[in-house]
């Protein structure tokens, strides 16, 4: 399962927009440079219960450095 969540919505109301997301499996959370993510990562883990859930590091900018430019280009 994919959910594509913004970081303000999941601000404004962090359980209604989180209610379908398992609290039991493992999740993991990226945006753009992986500053979001962390802070949904730990809003998520102290606020909401979650108990397997991740950052990618450094984002989908980070990620996307492991790729050459033409296969994964940079936004």
């Amino acid at each position: 399962m994919t959910s594509d969540i913004p970081y303000s919505d999941l601000m404004e109301d962090p359980g209604k927009v989180l209610e379908d997301i398992p609290r039991n499996k493992e999740v993991f959370v990226v945006c753009r440079f992986g500053n979001d993510s962390q802070l949904a990562v730990d809003l998520m883990k102290k606020d909401l219960n979650f108990e397997n859930v991740r950052d990618i590091k450094g984002g989908l900018d980070a990620w996307a450095e492991t790729f050459p430019e033409d296969i994964i280009p940079k936004y």
